[in-house]
């Protein structure tokens, strides 16, 4: 919900809510060491079957969305004819973001109520960080290492430290999404994963903690979403949500917030993949060219949240479809 919002309201309020995708990558290196490092190092799923499975994890809702793109680039283009973007580009577009390849031409699209042009998925901004992930995935199965636990944490966090004060040296902040920062996005894909898949391995020498001091990092870390600060932010990055990680993975909730938690999962990756499509078709439909910004942007995010939750069932019923890994 941070990033939605940071979108919506071109960081204006939330002005570290990037951070969150950082803290992304590492847990989602953390779950994966857990799911699938065993049966990688003892031989018991090959590449073709790991990748099928992350593609099964994936791929519906990034298709879903990429569909829900297109029909809100389509609708824009529709009223502005201004921008000179034809049909069969627009389906050359799509068809590339379905199969995961970035966009590297000149030309400006629709971003929510902006026009904005270098961006490396311009139907859906987001699924940048599914190519990434899909990218990481690769090597960590091609390079899963056999260091000690204690060098390889320490060397991932001095490698997060390292790799974001480049970002911030080089002026390159959150990068990754875009033509000028792809580069910059895979060092910090890969070693943010890998932060994660060393907390994972090292994660059960530390100490069970209570609920309330598990969740101190995580407030914190959202505090900073709230702070225009820069500095703060690599802070969030390099010791909070490392931090937030460890302390969640060595606490044990409550039968009903761990509920709760489960319920907010599940939304978590359908309301990421889908807003920005979502932001366009209610722009397109429901203009509403003299409401406040804020109502339009609640607006947006109720709807927002209304279609992540109508695609928790749908990519139940998708995945279903497909050959399980």
């Amino acid at each position: 919900m941070a990033v939605m919002v940071d979108h919506y309201t071109h960081q204006s309020r939330l002005h570290g809510a990037w951070t969150v995708v950082d803290l992304f990558f590492m847990l989602s290196g953390f779950v994966l060491c857990h799911s699938h490092a065993q049966k990688i190092s003892q031989g018991q799923q090959g590449f073709l079957a790991f990748m099928w499975s992350r593609l099964h994890r994936l791929a519906p809702l990034y298709w879903v969305a990429c569909l829900m793109g297109a029909v809100a680039a389509g609708l824009t283009l529709h009223q502005r004819p201004s921008l000179h973007i034809d049909l069969p580009t627009l389906l050359e577009t799509l068809a590339g973001a379905l199969l995961f390849v970035p966009n590297f031409g000149p030309t400006l699209w629709p971003h929510g109520d902006s026009i904005r042009g270098a961006m490396l998925f311009p139907l859906n901004p987001p699924s940048w960080t599914t190519f990434f992930q899909l990218m990481v995935n690769v090597v960590f199965f091609l390079a899963l290492t056999r260091l000690p636990v204690r060098s390889k944490l320490t060397a991932a966090l001095l490698a997060l430290a390292a790799v974001n004060g480049l970002e911030w040296y080089v002026d390159s902040i959150n990068p990754g999404w875009g033509q000028g920062n792809f580069l910059m996005g895979w060092p910090r894909a890969l070693i943010e994963f890998w932060v994660g898949v060393a907390l994972y391995r090292a994660h059960q020498r530390l100490p069970m903690l209570p609920p309330w001091l598990a969740l101190l990092p995580l407030a914190a870390f959202m505090l900073c979403f709230l702070v225009d600060n820069e500095v703060l932010h690599l802070v969030g990055v390099v010791v909070l949500a490392p931090l937030t990680i460890a302390a969640a993975a060595r606490t044990r909730l409550p039968a009903k917030l761990s509920r709760i938690g489960q319920r907010l999962g599940e939304l978590s990756y359908p309301l990421y993949i889908s807003h920005m499509p979502v932001w366009g078709i209610v722009l397109s439909l429901l203009p509403l060219p003299d409401a406040p910004g804020a109502v339009r942007t609640t607006l947006a995010c109720v709807l927002a949240l209304v279609c992540a939750t109508a695609l928790v069932p749908l990519e139940r019923r998708l995945r279903a479809w497909l050959p399980r890994p």
